[in-house]
């Protein structure tokens, strides 16, 4: 079977979003209430914009992105092939992540602000009747993205096999053409954020399947129109200086209003302005950075195609082994911009290290990342893929069917309320005396009050002066 063809582009465009998650989940224990559970003592307000600003356009640049490379697979495949293809580079490395990957990361998480005092394996063996995370360990992390990935390809197909290999109409190269897709994801945004719980859940995220769906479409279209390239790539300084002067507003109401917004609890006027301000946000970034790809990504390049190979174990590898790095991070009273960087630092060199070291060397594992596997027995390797994939597919239908709309709000909830629990305690048990905690000032006093050797000397201030440096020195 043929391979789709390769553009230099498209290529870049998935190493630069892939790439873009290593900093943003490296700023996540600097920003408060962040998921994985590792914090700082100390948050960055630089870092915290930060992460709200690249949170807005790092997801749909993917899609975007995996529209392109569904359009290229569609050139020289039907669809059954491209099925079994995305099942095996999807579903696989999905349950391989849940089962393997993703639990060592949330006992780290759960270790680090003490929620856990037994060893790993009898945490994995409790694992599946904990709940669901972070309220529980029962989690599938940022391997979420690979579901939702694979059934909306799935209900895209159907359209995009339709689309003619070479688009030529003329209207296509209208200057306000690259900016009509932003009015369905507008549409989508105003009608279900409000109903949108937060949680990747299939079930209660319809405005971010509806929205991603349109834009994986409007990656294909890319690819197979001709006259639209050439006019998003005319317009790239326009569109990033648009992109950048709402990057700025956006960023003045989020540091004014705090990075993280609950759209729901705004009134009207403010969530109709904050839904175009947002889409309008992240539609003029796509098309910034598609625009500058396709001016100055011409012909391959070597370090570009090197690299892209490897962008797979990037992406399952760099939480597992940042969440590693910073909890031995977070414990030292060192600059945030050191911490962070070694966390990033640790995420690229670890990652990149073992794909060269192991996954790429090893057929096994390069099937469980995700990687292509060229093996002679295509028969039989194809009947595992095949089983694999479906039993990765009925794995999350039943955990969606097992979760309802009201569990997941009082999941979250609850998370967040345990979450800062743990952390207070944690920073509670470094301030007070290991062996005795008191939860007052007075008990404190009392307690001193009725030793012998405290008692037996006279003071001032009901009780004497010793009494009252010690309760001074040692309750915070």
């Amino acid at each position: 079977m043929n391979r789709p063809r390769r553009l230099a582009y498209v290529d870049a465009l998935r190493v630069g979003a892939f790439t873009a998650l290593v900093p943003f989940h490296a700023a996540i224990p600097f920003v408060p209430g962040g998921l994985p559970l590792i914090q700082n003592d100390t948050t960055s307000t630089t870092l915290t914009l930060f992460v709200a600003w690249l949170h807005e356009f790092r997801l749909p640049l993917l899609f975007l992105v995996a529209g392109m490379s569904v359009a290229l697979s569609l050139e020289r495949r039907d669809r059954r092939a491209i099925v079994l293809e995305r099942a095996r580079r999807l579903l696989v490395p999905l349950i391989f992540g849940v089962f393997v990957l993703v639990p060592p990361t949330v006992y780290i998480e759960k270790h680090f602000i003490g929620a856990l005092d037994n060893g790993f394996v009898s945490f994995y063996v409790d694992l599946w009747g904990s709940g669901l995370y972070p309220h529980g360990n029962l989690s599938w992390h940022h391997y979420w993205f690979l579901a939702y990935l694979f059934v909306i390809t799935l209900a895209a197909l159907p359209c995009l096999e339709r689309l003619p290999l070479r688009i030529e109409w003329r209207a296509l190269g209208h200057p306000l053409v690259p900016v009509l897709p932003a009015v369905p994801l507008l549409l989508a945004e105003i009608a279900l954020r409000k109903h949108a719980s937060g949680l990747p859940d299939f079930i209660h995220d319809g405005a971010h399947l509806l929205q991603w769906l349109v834009i994986l479409a409007c990656g294909a279209l890319v690819v197979r129109a001709r006259t639209l390239r050439e006019r998003i790539a005319a317009q790239r300084k326009v569109h990033l200086a648009c992109a950048v002067d709402l990057s700025v507003l956006l960023g003045l109401w989020f540091w004014l209003e705090g990075a993280r917004i609950d759209m729901r609890t705004l009134s009207a006027l403010e969530f109709t302005l904050l839904a175009m301000l947002r889409v309008l946000h992240t539609w003029c970034w796509l098309l910034a950075l598609t625009g500058l790809a396709l001016a100055h990504c011409h012909r391959p390049r070597g370090w570009v195609t090197r690299l892209n190979g490897a962008v797979y174990p990037l992406y399952c590898l760099h939480l597992p082994i940042g969440v590693a790095v910073g909890a031995w991070v977070v414990g030292h009273d060192w600059p945030i911009a050191v911490e962070f960087c070694i966390i990033a630092g640790g995420s690229v060199f670890g990652s990149q290290g073992l794909y060269l070291v192991m996954i790429k060397r090893s057929r096994v594992l390069r099937l469980c990342f995700g990687l292509r596997v060229s093996t002679p027995a295509r028969g039989r390797f194809r009947a595992i893929c095949r089983s694999i994939a479906l039993l990765g597919l009925a794995c999350v239908l039943v955990a969606v069917n097992g979760c309802s709309r009201d569990r997941l709000h009082r999941i979250a909830y609850e998370t967040v309320q345990n979450a800062e629990q743990y952390r207070c305690e944690r920073r509670a048990e470094q301030r007070c005396p290991p062996r005795v905690r008191f939860e007052t000032y007075q008990e404190r006093r009392a307690e001193l009050i009725r030793t012998p050797e405290m008692a037996s000397k006279p003071g001032s201030r009901s009780g004497n002066e010793e009494t009252d440096q010690s309760i001074e020195e040692l309750v915070p």
